[in-house]
């Protein structure tokens, strides 16, 4: 009788196992929010407070909507022109720039001037 109930015990825990394995694997992370990564470095980096975070969002939100406008015109047929883009994020650094700190300002410019040189 013992090895029945082990039998039984051992049976019950396969079918658990498989119907565990068998289950949908659980659902993915979204994705990770790059404006989200972004705000965030920029927090970090130039320790922005919480109402230069919100405008940081907001001008990230108007310059994707700059982007996806000329994306549509593309799109649409209008004549393809890279610096639309290089202009709408021009817009938005020089947006940007005016919220920040004198200080703020100043690590921005080395760290932008430190950036640009590894690309160069």
């Amino acid at each position: 009788m013992r090895w029945r109930l082990r039998g039984f015990a051992v049976a019950a825990a396969a079918a658990c196992l498989l119907q565990a394995c068998a289950s949908a694997p659980p659902p993915r992370p979204p994705p990770p929010d790059p404006d989200a990564e972004l705000v965030a470095a920029l927090t970090l980096t130039l320790k922005l407070d919480a109402v230069q975070q919100k405008r940081t969002r907001e001008l990230l939100k108007e310059m994707a909507d700059r982007d996806d406008a000329i994306h549509a015109g593309w799109a649409k047929g209008k004549r393809v022109r890279a610096e639309e883009i290089l202009i709408s994020h021009g817009q938005f650094e020089k947006d940007f720039f005016v919220m920040l700190t004198s200080e703020q300002k100043q690590i921005f410019i080395q760290k932008r001037t430190r950036l640009m040189s590894r690309v160069h």
